[in-house]
């Protein structure tokens, strides 16, 4: 649900209760005057047991919050269960349909892509990621080595600098990869080109994502496009929390918020979609 229909929700349960108490208040009253107390007590009893209904509504309510954006989830969840959207007549990845992915439906294509090239590719956290969006380890246990660090930009129009390539360069050291995949869906700047000459970074951009991508075998791109178009593939998604966000609007303009407001308060720029 949207923040609309989750406020139309509460009213309509709040007055459903209300409704239940009032009707079944005027029934428990009915009698003669002798029963007058025990009316009264079983009228009590009402109110307590349509208070406790309210009072439960009103923390679902509050800290479990609804939207009609679905999470991108945990680290085991797919795309799939994503609401139904999808792109028609999508046989191949091509620089428009790779340019209207938000950040996260573009890692998800990244790690499909790499574990159908044999690279196991597995999410590294949600929330703060340390530099890092993808790993792969030695043996696919939680805590055995790191060997390759990826981290994917699903920058629209900037090309990606050597500021990013250098940072990447440091995590991989620090966390002692091997190597490391640095993936874009615009391009790398000549001094970020320059910068992972020699140092295990493989840069890959959008040209050259697209050309590997369709030289998988036909029915496994099918179906790893088939998993990232199928659903919301373009709100972005809250990085702190990895729920869709909502736009909203403010005295400055519109915005992208978390889902989860109050309680999560993250916000990207209304034209940002990664």
């Amino acid at each position: 649900m949207s923040k609309k229909s989750r406020k139309d929700y509460f009213g309509n349960i709040t007055k459903l209760v209300i409704g239940l108490i009032f009707v079944l208040s005027f029934f428990s009253a009915k009698g003669d005057i002798s029963k007058t107390v025990e009316n009264m007590a079983s009228a009590a009893k009402i109110f307590i047991l349509a208070g406790t209904v309210f009072v439960i509504f009103y923390v679902i309510y509050k800290f479990f919050p609804f939207s009609d954006k679905a999470s991108c989830g945990d680290n085991n969840t797919s795309i799939e269960a994503l609401p139904k959207a999808e792109i028609k007549d999508c046989d191949e990845l091509t620089m428009q349909n790779l340019h209207q992915l938000e950040w996260r439906c573009f890692e998800i294509l990244v790690e499909l892509f790499l574990n159908a090239e044999g690279v196991k590719a597995q999410r590294y956290s949600v929330g703060p990621d340390d530099g890092i969006d993808l790993i792969v380890r030695e043996d696919n246990s939680e805590f055995s080595q790191i060997v390759s660090i990826i981290q994917c930009k699903a920058w629209k129009t900037s090309s990606v600098g050597v500021s990013v390539v250098r940072e990447l360069y440091g995590v991989m050291v620090a966390k002692n990869a091997r190597n490391s995949y640095l993936f874009s869906i615009t391009d790398f700047t000549e001094a970020a080109q320059q910068f992972a000459i020699g140092k295990s970074i493989k840069l890959v951009n959008s040209k050259q994502l697209i050309l590997d991508f369709n030289k998988l075998e036909r029915e496994t791109g099918l179906s790893i496009l088939k998993q990232v178009f199928s659903g919301d593939f373009t709100t972005p998604t809250c990085p702190s929390c990895d729920v869709k966000m909502v736009k909203r609007k403010s005295k400055y303009g519109e915005f992208w918020g978390c889902a989860r407001f109050p309680k999560c308060k993250y916000k990207l720029n209304s034209g940002v979609v990664n």
